[in-house]
C-alpha cells in the first residue's frame, strides 16, 4: 500500500497426496503487521470449533474450508477476531 505498511495475502492450505494435488488457495483478505496476531489467533480457534475430527486424514484447514466454503469461512474468522 502507499502507507508502506507490510501487508500479507492469506493462502489457505493446499494439499498434496498420490489421489490429489492442490495448490493453496487465496483467501479473500489480506492482514496487516498488527492484525498478524489476532488474525492466526482466529484461525486457530475457528479450526479448533469446526474442523473436521472424525477421520484423522481430513484434520486439515483446506478440509474445513471445502466443507462450509470459503465465505463462510471468511465469516467465522471475522466472528472469532
Amino acid at each position: 500500500p502507499d502507507s508502506g505498511d507490510v501487508v500479507f495475502n492469506v493462502e489457505v492450505g493446499g494439499y498434496f497426496s498420490i489421489k490429489r494435488n492442490i495448490m493453496s488457495t487465496p483467501a479473500p483478505f489480506s492482514v496487516t503487521q498488527d492484525q498478524l496476531v489476532p488474525f492466526t489467533e482466529a484461525l486457530l480457534k475457528v479450526f479448533r470449533d469446526h474442523g473436521p475430527r472424525a477421520d484423522r486424514q481430513q484434520t486439515r484447514l483446506i478440509w474445513l474450508v471445502e466443507a462450509i466454503g470459503m465465505a463462510k469461512w471468511q465469516e467465522l474468522i471475522e466472528e472469532y477476531t
